[in-house]
């Protein structure tokens, strides 16, 4: 008789969700900044998490980055990552220019 074992490795995913534009923001000293995060690939509702960076800095859930006007000027980034509801995800940073 005869036996055949098959294994099937899986295969590693790559991640199918990439930053796009916006990644940096200018703005002036005494004027507050917002802007909106955005990926690719997504499949459906993307979560985004700040990881680290400026303390001043806010991103929401949704990926809106948020500077209040009282920035001193200096160059912030911020980090994190992106989720969409398939599980894909990927790193995302973002840096402000806030010029006197």
């Amino acid at each position: 008789w005869r036996f055949t074992l098959t294994v099937k490795v899986p295969t590693v995913k790559a991640p199918t969700l990439k930053q796009i534009s916006p990644t940096t923001g200018r703005t002036l000293s005494g004027t507050a900044f917002t802007a909106q995060l955005n990926v690719a690939g997504a499949h459906g509702k993307v979560t985004f998490t700040q990881l680290t960076g400026a303390q001043v800095m806010t991103v929401s859930s949704s990926g809106k980055v948020s500077a209040p006007d009282t920035l001193a000027a200096a160059t912030y980034t911020v980090t994190g990552t992106a989720k969409d509801r398939t599980g894909d995800s990927c790193k995302w940073t973002f840096t402000l220019v806030v010029a006197a």
